[in-house]
């Protein structure tokens, strides 16, 4: 017969009796069982000799670690340090205002993995004798690569093999100005780690170094610090921060506001324009302006800018994304590059006759600010540059009207008669965008009432505008 026990273990038995079905589940006597319910102290005998067995092996892990650790601390005594600069990896502060030490480490002067022996055994020897009294740990993140988090790694592998002198006197592992994706790494890696985990220590210092205690109660910590940190660190500090964001506002504010660069136009225009003249296969990207680029990193390079680090953009492998930026700069700002009173002229243009069609677009050119008037010059040359790619990019002028008139051409508001003629911004910059020569260089002269006379002339406030005689 078999039987089934509650365990699922089905079993070959020559009789019905409960003892053999039962035989290979765990046995725990009916007083043994009681007790264990009335007081959760009280164990079973395997319960007590597997702690034993777990504690011996900890102490003999222990042990072994100690031993370890000792080798290598004499070891990193006669270890030559020459490859490597010890003073802008790795400082003592000195004690703060609470009495703790503060050492700081330098994730921007960490060397390559072919040394990172010798940098384990660099911190070893100077923190063997500053361990013994509590301490806190600054790990600088201050500019290093976002996609870096190898050094708060290589923090925490060398914590797991140490005395627990290292973890136990450690007040905080304070992670100055951490990027997102390391924030993003520490908020998983806390979460799997055990409790002697270093990264249950990590805490967040944002902003002005001067205002976290800690360090600032330091006597002379800042002459500790090496130089190509202090000055990325320095870039955080809330002041210099404020008066950059104010100095470089490069989205979401009208024309007239952003910074004009030598020729008038505004400089983030300018910038973003020169990545396809430093790169011209970018020009030849398929889908160029139509596919969108990577939205954190847009919005990463676009924080860069604002910050004024324009190297930042010119390290971008995807051109789409800067392609998404000059974009974005036309598209968040309050009153487009036509005025939004326009727009209602320019419903109409798909039914307007060619004359009609041509003495519009000439009206509204001709009526824009001098400014408005520069930067859609610019821009529609800086369009041709892609035109003329056509063939590798696929973008002729109906498919870069599609995607860019509704960024410089719209209502304050839309409705629906708006959607309905939602082509007709897109006819009308296809129209402009193909024949970028004759209104923009040949086209339109101003004249007072001289020429009122002359078809093609528009009236504008007493103005004539006449097509140049050939």
């Amino acid at each position: 017969f078999f039987f089934q026990a509650e365990d699922g273990i089905r079993d070959f038995c020559l009789s019905r009796g409960l003892g053999d079905v039962y035989k290979r589940q765990e046995y725990m006597g009916i007083m043994e069982k009681s007790v264990r319910q009335v007081d959760p102290s009280v164990v079973s005998l395997g319960t007590i000799m597997k702690e034993e067995r777990e504690s011996v092996a900890r102490h003999r892990s222990r042990d072994e670690r100690m031993t370890a650790y000792l080798q290598n601390l004499q070891s990193a005594k006669y270890e030559d340090f020459s490859s490597i600069d010890e003073k802008s990896i790795i400082a003592d502060f000195g004690c703060g205002a609470d009495g703790y030490r503060c050492v700081g480490v330098f994730g921007l002067n960490f060397p390559g993995e072919a040394l990172r022996e010798k940098l384990f055994f660099l911190f070893i020897k100077t923190m063997d004798k500053l361990v013994d009294t509590p301490y806190h740990l600054v790990y600088f993140h201050s500019g290093t690569s976002a996609l870096r988090n190898s050094q708060v790694s290589f923090l925490r592998d060398i914590f797991h093999g140490l005395p627990p002198k290292y973890i136990g006197h450690l007040q905080a592992l304070h992670i100055v100005h951490a990027s997102v994706l390391l924030r993003m790494y520490l908020f998983f890696a806390r979460a799997f780690s055990s409790d002697e985990s270093v990264l249950r220590k990590a805490r967040f210092v944002d902003g002005d170094l001067r205002k976290f205690t800690p360090l600032a109660s330091c006597k002379d910590w800042s002459s500790r610090i090496p130089a190509n940190v202090m000055t990325a660190a320095l870039q955080y500090s809330e002041a210099p921060r404020q008066q950059e964001v104010q100095r470089r506002k490069l989205f979401g504010v009208n024309l007239e506001e952003l910074e004009l660069g030598d020729k008038g136009i505004p400089k983030i225009l300018v910038l973003l324009s020169s990545y396809f003249e430093r790169f011209p296969d970018a020009r030849r990207s398929m889908n160029i302006f139509r596919i969108p680029g990577s939205k954190s990193e847009e919005d990463e390079v676009a924080e860069a800018l604002s910050r004024g680090q324009d190297d930042r953009l010119f390290s971008v492998r995807d051109p789409n994304v800067v392609a998404g930026l000059f974009k974005r700069v036309f598209r968040e700002m309050p009153e487009p590059l036509f005025p939004s009173d326009k727009y209602h002229r320019v419903k109409e243009f798909i039914k307007m006759t060619t004359e009609e069609k041509e003495l519009l677009t000439v009206e509204l050119v001709i009526g824009l600010p001098a400014l408005n008037a520069r930067v859609l010059r610019f821009t529609l040359q800086f369009f041709k540059l892609f035109l003329e790619q056509k063939v590798h990019n696929k973008m002729e002028t109906y498919a870069l009207s599609v995607v860019f008139a509704p960024n410089i051409l719209r209502p304050r508001k839309y409705d629906a008669a708006d959607l309905f003629a939602a082509k007709a911004p897109i006819t009308f910059f296809e129209n402009l965008l193909a024949n970028v020569e004759r209104y923009l260089l040949d086209f339109c002269l101003l004249y007072t009432s001289d020429a009122a006379d002359d078809l093609l002339c528009v009236d504008l406030g007493g103005r004539r505008i006449i097509k140049k005689k050939k």
